[in-house]
């Protein structure tokens, strides 16, 4: 009897040390996969980065070239470029228009949505100031009262 307990004791150890053996395999195996894994996603994270760097450059050369492509329906002449908030102001002879030039699937930003609703409920205004010689030039943020001019611009939250 006691050499088939030493027997079953033996064959079970052998089998724990088997099991354990795979059990380790398969740890050094995920650590191994998480490792590749994480390399993965950094990669993917850079060529998503110069994806976007390059979509933004391409935007921004797209917007220069603009008036210079046959699309393009308004004399060049009459074009000023800003670059922000839009692209181009166009004073022809019978309109002004804001254009913004888009590429690829590039969406308005909240504040251009905000300019463009504006713009279509003709919220617009001409005015005016006259500089002379004695004006006190503003030395400080405060001075400009940027708080109180920023707390009272429009938001306007619209879709294009």
């Amino acid at each position: 009897m006691t050499v088939g307990i030493t027997l079953l004791w033996i064959r079970s150890s052998k089998q724990n040390s088997y099991k354990d053996a795979q059990l380790d395999l398969l740890i050094k195996e995920l650590s191994s996969q998480k490792t590749s894994l994480k390399e993965s996603v950094e990669t993917n994270k850079k060529l998503l980065g110069q994806k976007k760097s390059s979509e933004i450059v391409t935007g921004h050369i797209s917007e220069k070239l603009a008036p210079l492509t046959k699309i393009f329906k308004y004399d060049p002449r009459d074009a000023i470029f800003l670059g922000m908030p839009v692209d181009y102001l166009i004073f022809g002879e019978n309109e002004i228009v804001f254009l913004e030039v888009k590429s690829g699937r590039s969406q308005l930003t909240s504040k251009q949505r905000a300019i463009k609703q504006l713009v279509e409920e003709k919220k617009i205004k001409w005015d005016t100031i006259r500089i002379s010689g004695d004006v006190d030039v503003c030395d400080t943020n405060s001075d400009l009262n940027l708080d109180e001019k920023l707390s009272n611009e429009p938001t306007i939250e619209s879709k294009e």
